[in-house]
C-alpha cells in the first residue's frame, strides 16, 4: 500500500479521510502504532463508561455521553490531521504495510460483529412519526427508551413502552392492561376491571385541523398521564370496545390520542417478549421546547 523509502511525507487529506470510517487508522497511517490502538480502544469503551450507574439514561447523561463520543472522534481527526501535516520528512515502518492496515481494520470490524451499542447503554432512540400518542408524545419527537427498564420488574398499566409489531416495525403505546384484566371501552370512557378510569379535563388542542380535549387520566396503581378525545361530532371515532381479558404474558395497549390510534384495539394483544423499553424523554425535536421534556 506505501512502499518503504527514505522519505514518504504523510498526506494530511488522506489521514483524515481514512480516519472518518476507522478510528485509529489515521495514527496507524503516522506510524503511531501504540496511540492507534489506543484511541480505538478508548473509542470502543467510552459507551461502557458511561452505561455505570445509570446516568446515561437521563437527558443530561445521555446528552454527555453523545457529545463526548462526538468530541473524542473530532478529537482522533484532528491529531491524525495535524501530525501527518508535520512529517515532511518520514520514513515508513512496518505499521505501514498493506497488512498492517488489513489487520488493524479486520480487527475493528470483527469487534464491531460482538458491539451492539444500544445493549452496552441500555438505551434507544426512536422517532414518532404519527400523533398516536398526542399530547404526550408528540409528531417529530425524537425520543429515548429505557432497554432494561424490566430486566428486574414487570410492565406496569400506565407505562409508554415500545414493542415489536407482527410486521417487525416498532411501535409506541400505553399499557393499559396487563395480564388478567378486564377491558373495555365505551362511550369515550374507558374501563379497568368494570371500574371507571378517572380523568379530568384540562384544556383543548388542535393538531391537523383536529379539535381535541386533553384530560389527565389517572389509574388505580398510581400511575397518570395526558390523553385527548376529538371534541366534536363530525369525525368518526373508533367504537365502543370489549370487554375483553388479557391473557396470560401479555398487555393491552392504548394510544393517548384515544379516537385517533391504531392500537389494541385493532392489533390485539402485545406479548411480554415483544416489548423492548420504556420511553423516557424527548431528546430532539424542531420545537426546542420539547427537548428534554420528560415523558410519563
Amino acid at each position: 500500500m506505501i512502499e518503504d523509502q527514505n522519505n514518504s511525507p504523510r498526506n494530511p487529506i488522506l489521514s483524515f479521510f481514512i480516519s472518518l470510517f476507522v478510528p485509529g487508522i489515521g495514527q496507524l497511517y503516522n506510524g503511531q502504532l501504540k496511540k492507534a490502538i489506543v484511541f480505538s480502544s478508548v473509542f470502543v469503551l467510552i459507551p461502557f463508561l458511561f452505561s455505570i450507574n445509570g446516568f446515561n439514561k437521563t437527558f443530561l447523561g445521555y446528552f454527555t455521553f453523545g457529545l463526548t463520543l462526538f468530541l473524542f472522534r473530532l478529537f482522533i481527526l484532528i491529531e491524525a490531521t495535524l501530525t501527518s501535516k508535520k512529517l515532511k520528512r518520514y520514513k515508513t515502518t512496518k505499521a505501514n504495510r498493506w497488512y498492517s492496515y488489513t489487520l488493524f481494520i479486520l480487527s475493528f470490524l470483527f469487534l464491531l460483529l460482538f458491539y451492539d451499542l444500544y445493549k452496552i447503554i441500555g438505551v434507544e432512540t426512536f422517532t414518532t412519526p404519527t400523533i398516536a400518542n398526542h399530547p404526550s408524545m408528540q409528531f417529530g419527537d425524537y425520543v429515548v427508551a429505557d432497554l432494561d427498564a424490566y430486566k428486574n420488574k414487570k410492565p406496569m398499566a400506565g407505562d409508554l413502552i415500545v414493542f415489536i409489531g407482527n410486521n417487525g416495525g416498532k411501535y409506541t403505546f400505553r399499557i393499559i392492561g396487563v395480564p388478567q384484566d378486564s377491558i373495555e371501552t365505551k362511550n369515550n370512557k374507558l374501563y379497568i376491571n368494570n371500574k371507571e378510569v378517572a380523568k379530568s379535563k384540562y384544556g383543548e388542542s388542535l393538531i391537523d385541523n383536529m379539535k381535541l380535549n386533553l384530560y389527565t387520566e389517572r389509574l388505580t396503581n398510581g400511575n397518570e398521564y395526558s390523553i385527548c378525545h376529538l371534541n366534536t361530532t363530525e369525525v368518526e371515532v373508533l367504537p365502543d370496545y370489549g370487554p375483553i381479558q388479557v391473557p396470560n404474558n401479555n398487555y393491552f395497549v392504548l394510544g393517548d390520542n384515544r379516537d385517533n390510534s391504531f392500537d389494541s384495539r385493532a392489533i390485539g394483544f402485545i406479548p411480554k417478549e415483544n416489548i423492548k423499553g420504556k420511553i423516557m424523554f424527548v431528546l430532539w425535536n424542531k420545537n426546542l421546547d420539547r427537548i428534554g421534556h420528560k415523558i410519563r
